[in-house]
């Protein structure tokens, strides 16, 4: 009768991991000894993180990682310089009123599009209830900063971005499968592009 209810009992449940309780368990039923903390459980390799030190990696692995981090640094930088160069990137607002009065005169605003009607002309507040509670009252907030002078060229950008995307690719590749040195080199070839 007790073996066929520890049977049933057994086939019921899993003792696994339950509860920390103190039980007697018979020498018939599978017990885990890591249950609850009794046992030490096995050291498992470290999963790869953000955080180089908590991976367990080799020197060579290391290197390749901070090589790879420093790619990926310098083509962010190098992008955004891009953006700079081709005139992609929104003109800095006026630092001060007698900036602001001088970028009106000069002409260096224009509308922002979603202000303005098909044909150009400025909405009017019927059409934009919210214009003049907008951002409490802080017109600027209808304004694009531009600078003239500077022609927006996103031809050259794409052309640019493709040719930066294919040597971060390159370099990328040279630095995960060569030596610590080859990949060092690579990556100073790379910074050292211009478009």
């Amino acid at each position: 009768m007790t073996e066929q209810l520890i049977s049933t009992i057994a086939s019921s449940y899993s003792l696994d991991c339950s509860p920390c309780v103190t039980v007697t368990v018979p020498d018939n039923i599978k017990y885990n000894p890591e249950c609850c903390g009794q046992a030490p459980k096995k050291q498992e390799k470290k999963m790869f993180t953000t955080d180089m030190d908590s991976y367990d990696m080799n020197e060579t692995e290391r290197q390749r990682q901070f090589l790879i981090q420093q790619l990926y640094n310098s083509f962010y930088t190098m992008e955004h310089e891009l953006r700079v160069q081709f005139n992609l990137i929104e003109t800095m607002p006026p630092k001060d009123p007698k900036e602001f009065v001088e970028f009106i005169k000069t002409g260096k605003f224009k509308f922002t599009k979603n202000f303005l009607n098909d044909d150009g002309s400025f909405r009017d507040a019927a059409n934009i209830p919210h214009f003049y509670n907008t951002y409490n009252g802080n017109y600027t907030s209808f304004i694009e900063w531009i600078d003239p002078d500077k022609v927006p060229d996103p031809v050259g950008l794409k052309v640019a971005d493709k040719a930066l995307e294919e040597a971060k690719k390159k370099a990328k590749r040279l630095i995960s499968v060569g030596t610590p040195t080859e990949g060092l080199k690579a990556l100073e070839e790379f910074e050292a592009l211009t478009f």
